[in-house]
Parts: C-alpha cells; sequence; structure tokens
C-alpha cells in the first residue's frame, strides 16, 4: 500500500505545483498588463505634450515673421521718407564747414 500512498502524494503534490505555478502565471500576466496600461497612458500624455509643443513652434514661427515684416515694412516707409526728403533739399551734416567758411562747433 505504500505504493499506492506515493502515487497519490505525489498527484497531489503535482496538482498543488500546477496550482501554483498558474497562480504565479497569473500573477506574472496581470502584472504586464498593468505595466502596458500605464505604458499606454505615458504615451498618450506624451503625445499630448508633443502636440502642443508643435503648436507652440507653430505660434512662435508666425510670430517671428509677423515681427520680421512688421520691422522690415517699418524700415522700408523710413527709406521712402529719407528719398522723399534727400530729394526735395540737402541735409546739412552737423561738424562740416559751412559754405563762408565760418567756424562749426565742431571747430572751437
Amino acid at each position: 500500500m505504500k505504493p499506492l500512498l506515493t502515487i497519490i502524494a505525489g498527484a497531489s503534490l503535482a496538482s498543488v505545483l500546477s496550482t501554483g505555478a498558474l497562480a504565479q502565471s497569473n500573477d506574472a500576466m496581470s502584472l504586464l498588463l498593468d505595466q502596458i496600461r500605464e505604458l499606454r497612458a505615458e504615451v498618450q500624455t506624451l503625445r499630448g505634450m508633443v502636440e502642443e509643443h508643435g503648436y507652440d513652434i507653430q505660434r512662435m514661427q508666425q510670430d517671428s515673421l509677423d515681427r520680421y515684416t512688421d520691422l522690415d515694412s517699418r524700415i522700408s516707409t523710413l527709406f521712402e521718407e529719407l528719398d522723399g526728403v534727400s530729394s526735395s533739399a540737402p541735409m546739412s551734416v552737423p561738424g562740416t564747414a559751412t559754405a563762408a567758411g565760418g567756424n562749426t562747433a565742431a571747430d572751437s
């Protein structure tokens, strides 16, 4: 009868071991699923951040272009005004000699 007890004890030990292995396997699967969920949430957060940064970059590029265009327009207007002034009357530059040969403020 001893061999029969050994067989029964061995069978129950095998079933306990297989049940333990299944429990460990289920725990590992549960852990992996939790990690996958966390990673998906993190990827979603990162995608949102990338989208926000893309929008910020696009807005900054447009702002930069607007500032450049505004500055270019102002400089063009100044040059047009300067051309209009220089063609209508000669400008006297401070510190140069006068036509009569008099002293200037720079000479005294």
